[in-house]
């Protein structure tokens, strides 16, 4: 699933993706630790490799202040370095600056998948990163993290943009205009975003903070 860093990935074997791992496979494999995520992966899997005998270090982020600390805590599994360490703490203490930020927060939908129409509520990381860079999820009070969203039944904001992350959804392969008429909105309101941004809780998170402020101030202008 993962695709970087594509050069140390060539000579990585492929064990399936978040659904459908062969764990047989893993265990042949005999890893010294495998990393699950428990929004993606299933605990099925995950019983058996413990019951295998493996090492499982299980992580669900689920705000943007959870990656440092997450990301800690494999680093110490991993003895890495000081190096690693001070990239950790500039990572929160950064978060920090961007969440001070004084700045009007701009009303959001944020589509995660379409056919059906699938967004998500204020305690996932994708909308707490949102919150951090100066967005506003008009949908954050619903009761369940990710939900299907009905168009017909959609009332949003005049002032609402709606961000398509282009993945794990691939909104890049259908019209904007196609999916603005879809959601009852004017086109010019609806635009893309890279995926990694909004969903990889990692380092990926130091790119995250300034690309999304930078997008915050370009929305913003019109």
């Amino acid at each position: 699933y993962c695709d970087r860093p594509r050069e140390e990935l060539a000579a990585v074997p492929v064990v399936g993706g978040p659904k459908d791992p062969n764990v047989d496979r893993i265990i042949a494999l005999a890893p010294d630790l495998v990393i699950m995520d428990m929004e993606e992966n299933r605990e099925a899997d995950c019983r058996r490799l413990l019951d295998a005998g493996l090492r499982v270090l299980s992580v669900i982020p689920t705000t943007a202040e959870d990656v440092a600390p997450m990301l800690r805590g494999l680093a110490g599994i991993l003895r890495s370095g000081a190096r690693v360490r001070r990239r950790l703490d500039r990572l929160a203490a950064r978060l920090a600056e961007v969440r001070n930020e004084k700045i009007d927060p701009l009303p959001v939908f944020c589509a995660i998948w379409r056919s059906p129409y699938l967004s998500c509520n204020g305690r996932t990381y994708i909308s707490s990163l949102l919150e951090a860079t100066g967005f506003r999820n008009v949908l954050a009070d619903r009761p369940e993290r990710y939900f299907p969203v009905d168009p017909a039944g959609l009332r949003l904001p005049p002032e609402t943009r709606v961000l398509l992350p282009t993945e794990p959804y691939r909104f890049e392969e259908v019209p904007l205009a196609q999916v603005a008429g879809e959601l009852g909105v004017p086109a010019e309101r609806v635009f893309l975003v890279q995926g990694e941004l909004l969903t990889w809780p990692g380092l990926m998170m130091e790119e995250a903070l300034e690309s999304l402020r930078l997008l915050r101030r370009h929305l913003a202008i019109d």
